[in-house]
């Protein structure tokens, strides 16, 4: 049984840009390649072969870690009914079920 070659992909000057918006706001490599279209070994090999988008990402990845509401956002959980976080620290004190609404059974 032979290999099949992997096919090339066709990197776009513009995809540097695209990767540092992306990178912004939290995506990995994996989703960077789901963004633009391409498979994943592709942002690998630009990586290693663009030190353009290679820097590009390592921007964005610096923003995001530098701006910690974006980052929160990506890797919070989301609120639950628009209560506060007191759900989370193991607090139900001041909470209560919005009067009307019946929970999923």
């Amino acid at each position: 049984m032979t290999e099949q070659p992997v096919p090339t992909i066709q990197y776009r000057d513009d995809y540097a840009d695209q990767a540092q918006r992306l990178a912004r706001v939290g995506l990995s490599e994996e989703g960077l390649a789901r963004v633009l279209g391409v498979p994943v070994y592709a942002i690998y090999e630009w990586i290693e072969t663009k030190p353009e988008f290679a820097a590009a990402i390592e921007q964005g990845w610096v923003e995001f870690r530098l701006r910690p509401r974006a980052r929160q956002a990506a890797t919070s959980t989301p609120r639950i009914l628009g209560h506060s976080s007191s759900l989370r620290e193991g607090s139900t004190r001041n909470w209560r079920q919005p009067s009307g609404r019946r929970w999923p059974r």
